[in-house]
């Protein structure tokens, strides 16, 4: 069964992502320098995550990050879903 975890992006300098192309671009070149921070309500002991440690993250079953931006509170203009596959790299669609 998916988990599915709805998160914003930020870069690790403070700064929103801007684009879905943006995202895919950085997390190829440097997926440590993305940070995914939850917008739960009930927010799990991942408030804060860096993308690079998501294929190392013990897992109950599959995980899908539901990337909204560049703000997820109030700037919606897109969205992207972020997993890792069985290699354990990101795969961004």
């Amino acid at each position: 069964m998916t988990r599915w975890i709805n998160a914003g992006a930020t870069h690790s300098t403070g700064e929103r992502v801007k684009t879905k192309a943006e995202l895919k671009r950085t997390l190829k070149a440097t997926p440590q320098a993305v940070i995914f921070d939850t917008t739960s309500n009930f927010p799990n002991s991942e408030e804060r995550v860096v993308a690079s440690d998501l294929g190392n993250r013990p897992r109950h079953g599959d995980e899908a990050w539901q990337i909204c931006g560049p703000d997820p509170y109030t700037d919606r203009r897109w969205y992207a879903t972020v997993k890792t596959n069985r290699l354990g790299n990101l795969v961004v669609s």
